[in-house]
């Protein structure tokens, strides 16, 4: 008669994925911050898309600027949506609502002005 066994060091189950809503700051870093540091080619092409919108408002900001401001408005910003936080910011001396999206993985997708 054939015996089953399990099979160790085998893991079937993938473990849990993140919340997509970040922790307030008071419990800690979120995980947007431990992710962000490695943002792809492809969330960094779609953020770059949208640097001319804020550089008409002030031309002295950069792709690292324009990320620093996604990551603040992703940590401190309202959740409007799953993945979208939104929070009024100044840039170039305007108050401006700023929408930052995270994709699945928590990790900045998209920055922009709301309209």
């Amino acid at each position: 008669m054939l015996q089953l066994r399990p099979l160790e060091g085998w893991h079937f189950l993938a473990p849990p994925r993140p919340a997509t809503a970040l922790a307030p700051a008071a419990e800690g870093l979120p995980l947007l911050r431990q992710v962000s540091q490695v943002l792809s080619n492809n969330s960094l092409k779609h953020i770059a898309k949208h640097l001319d919108e804020f550089q008409k408002l002030d031309s002295s900001i950069t792709m690292n600027k324009l990320v620093d401001i996604g990551t603040n408005v992703a940590q401190t910003g309202s959740q409007v949506a799953g993945n979208a936080f939104a929070k009024t910011v100044k840039v170039g001396g305007r108050e401006v609502t700023v929408r930052a999206v995270l994709n699945s993985n928590n990790a900045l997708r998209s920055v922009h002005i709301l309209q």
